[in-house]
């Protein structure tokens, strides 16, 4: 359909529409009370405010060569407000140490390959990067898969630090292929390593082909009264739909964890739909156009950009091709229209490929990021992103507004020191009163609102320090999965009454599914009231709680989450468990539980039944130790039912991070009712030194089957008068 018009002379580029239709991103300031900003290092968010008025903004200023400043002086900040002053209440440096390389790379290795830590925290979780890599499988070419694999991997493996925080996302909706956030470099190249690029052949290509197959030549009338059409733009336009609404529902997700930068890497050719095909302007300065699906686009364009403006959420668009440009399309070209009228051109695929690339600009510029195209440097583009959420400023004001109507209010914010260039996002929608329901947690549970927020949280929750570890084990029907939930007691606030201390702790863990289902859970309160002994132990070592919960076999993230009354903090912390099919398997080998004298000195609140008595301590989370202490590592054997029982071989190895092995024990068991088999194998780390290690415990068959069933741990020796942790 062709809409009415008055046509003017300027033929509009997409960032001037999208300009249209939104407010520009804003060029920086600052005013506040006078004195250098303070740095804040260890903890990006640390001067982030939970208040409902409260904004926080982060800020990029660099100088002429486009080196980030780190003198920039409170009195040279100002913010404005829809125009209005405000008074900047706080001001930080951010600056998060750049350790490039694998985020495995502080786990011991054991020849080529790296072991990752097989208990999670929320400590270092809060203290990195967050990025979120966006896969347009949509939007990239079946042929250009293997680029986008390739750079995917490459900014895992070499820019991502030891406590980043990364997920993989699929724009086709491909549940199978994603990665919730995580530190696991293996989980997030397994999701990258699914990727398979479904773009729709070119636009000009198609339109050749409709060419072709019209019966006689069209005269240059016809061409004026109506132009050849591509035949898949309607789902060209759905395919833009479902790329924009994917970021979208991301920032709104991300949105519910404030004080944080987040970055989404999105790997992607740009949309493949023409936004900008008879845009103009009236002579009143109304849009329109000619294709029916460009302003709904860019109204989806619009809500993009305002939902990463209110997750803090900057896109850095990565662009596969290169400097290949149109060269794989022009291959399929035999001839072109010689009548110029229709616009089949070889400028006609430089155009599409132009304005493909003006999306990417668009998405990048509008949040505060920057888009990599025409370029095949992608390690310089990925040292850019990393640079850009390693050192900013985060300031933070009471918004002069207090409504909480869900707005949308333009920041602007202004640097008086010359010849300086500063990037903030352009605005943030006002917030709405929060409503703790909605996540993935059911009220099965009945938590807490303090721990449903930060079980729903899509980040880690860092105010209360907490540590999780997990391993599953051979069930009735399905697999029981011990958990254990550890949390630092130091900054607990308790009460003193009659000689005691008296402070209550809530905990609560639920198993998700790979569609983000719940599918188990539990928790429990702890009404503390301890005698000074006790409350002594605690501040030392913290507090252990360990639950069981049954899962079919499959992968889960498991989070966990506590709250602390006397002090109102709370903490959570997410791990990712794969569980195998131990019914199925010929040989299979339960999870790894760790424990050692030290682990005694952690008081335990809810112990577990099933290992009490097995093992000397408690299973523990803690993976450091002293070089006098022994080891204790419990573990199952299980041998499907075809497999027959027997003898089953032992080796328990021990290898320092250059390989070498330096324990080694070897046992020959025979095996219990069903063929499965119990072991808790002492390991002495007397005569080691101080360093990374790796434990691994394989199992085999007695008979010589080929057959073998491996657990692996990384744990480090620390010097004896030094903190375990």
């Amino acid at each position: 359909m062709v809409s009415t018009r008055v046509r003017v002379g300027v033929r509009l580029s997409l960032l001037a529409v999208v300009c249209s239709f939104l407010v520009a991103p804003s060029q920086v300031s600052f005013a506040a009370r006078k004195g250098p900003v303070r740095e804040a290092r260890q903890q990006p968010g640390a001067s982030f405010r939970v208040d409902i008025d409260y904004v926080n903004v982060d800020v990029t200023v660099t100088d002429g060569q486009g080196r980030f400043v780190r003198d920039l002086r409170v009195e040279e900040l100002e913010v404005y407000e829809d125009g209005e002053r405000q008074h900047v209440s706080s001001v930080s440096l951010v600056e998060i140490p750049v350790v490039s390389g694998d985020p495995s790379t502080t786990a011991s290795a054991v020849g080529p390959t790296r072991v990752e830590p097989d208990v999670r925290s929320n400590d270092l979780a809060a203290s990195g990067r967050v990025y979120v890599i966006v896969l347009d499988d949509l939007h990239v070419a079946a042929q250009r898969s293997v680029q986008v694999k390739a750079a995917a991997r490459q900014f895992i493996e070499q820019h991502l630090g030891p406590n980043d925080v990364a997920a993989v996302l699929h724009t086709s909706g491909r549940g199978d292929a994603n990665q919730e956030l995580t530190t696991s470099s293996q989980l997030l190249i397994r999701a990258v390593d699914k990727f398979m690029g479904r773009k729709l052949r070119s636009s000009v290509l198609e339109q050749l082909d409709a060419y072709d197959r019209r019966p006689d030549e069209p005269t240059n009338a016809d061409m004026r009264m109506r132009r050849i059409t591509d035949p898949l733009a309607g789902t060209r336009a759905d395919q833009a739909r479902s790329m924009l609404a994917t970021l979208t529902n991301l920032g709104d997700l991300l949105a519910r964890s404030q004080g944080r930068r987040k970055a989404v890497v999105l790997f992607s050719e740009g949309l493949d739909y023409d936004l900008q095909m008879g845009a103009a302007q009236t002579s009143s300065g109304l849009t329109t156009f000619t294709n029916t699906d460009a302003p709904a686009l860019l109204r989806e364009l619009q809500q993009t950009i305002r939902a990463s403006a209110r997750a803090n959420l900057s896109v850095y668009a990565v662009d596969p091709r290169g400097l290949a440009g149109t060269g794989d399309e022009l291959i399929e070209v035999t001839s072109l229209p010689q009548n110029p009228l229709l616009g089949l051109t070889t400028t006609a695929f430089e155009n599409e490929v132009r304005r493909a690339q003006d999306s990417l600009r668009a998405l990048s510029d509008h949040t505060g990021g920057f888009a990599s195209v025409s370029s095949n440097d992608f390690d310089a583009a990925f040292d850019r992103i990393v640079a850009d959420n390693s050192a900013y400023y985060l300031l933070g004001y009471h918004s002069t507004d207090p409504k909480q109507d869900g707005s949308f209010r333009k920041i602007d914010v202004r640097v008086t020191r010359p010849g300086v260039r500063v990037r903030a996002r352009s605005g943030y929608t006002a917030a709405r009163p929060k409503n703790v329901e909605s996540g993935p947690l059911t009220e099965a549970l009945e938590p807490s609102a303090a721990l449903r927020e930060a079980l729903n949280s899509p980040l880690p929750v860092a105010a209360l320090p907490v540590r999780a570890f997990a391993a599953p084990f051979k069930g009735v029907d399905e697999a029981s999965v011990l958990v254990g939930v550890e949390v630092d007691a130091r900054s607990f606030r308790f009460e003193q009454k009659d000689g005691l201390y008296i402070d209550r702790l809530d905990v609560a863990i639920v198993a998700l599914d790979e569609q983000a289902t719940f599918k188990a859970g539990d928790r429990h309160t702890i009404n503390l009231r301890l005698k000074p002994s006790t409350y002594a132990a605690m501040q030392a070592h913290g507090l252990r709680m360990l639950f069981r919960l049954n899962l079919p076999p499959g992968r889960f993230q498991l989070r966990a989450a506590a709250h602390e009354l006397g002090s109102r903090a709370a903490g959570s912390v997410f791990y990712d468990l794969d569980i195998p099919d131990f019914s199925t398997a010929a040989l299979a080998m339960s999870g790894l539980v760790l424990t050692g004298p030290s682990a005694g000195q952690m008081p335990t609140a809810r112990p577990d039944a099933q290992l009490h008595g097995v093992l000397p301590s408690p299973p523990t989370g803690a993976r450091s130790f002293h070089p006098d202490q022994t080891l204790t590592a419990f573990f199952e054997v299980y041998r499907g039912a075809t497999a027959g029982t027997g003898a089953i071989e032992v080796l328990t190895t021990v290898h320092s991070a250059d390989g070498r092995v330096r324990f080694r024990s070897e046992e020959q068991s025979s095996a219990g009712a069903g063929g499965d088999f119990a072991g808790a194998v002492p390991i002495s780390l007397a005569g080691l030194p101080p360093g990374q290690y790796t434990l691994r415990i394989e199992a085999r068959p007695g008979n010589g089957e080929d057959r073998v069933a491996r657990r692996q741990a990384a744990f480090e020796i620390v010097a004896a008068d030094a903190r375990q942790r």
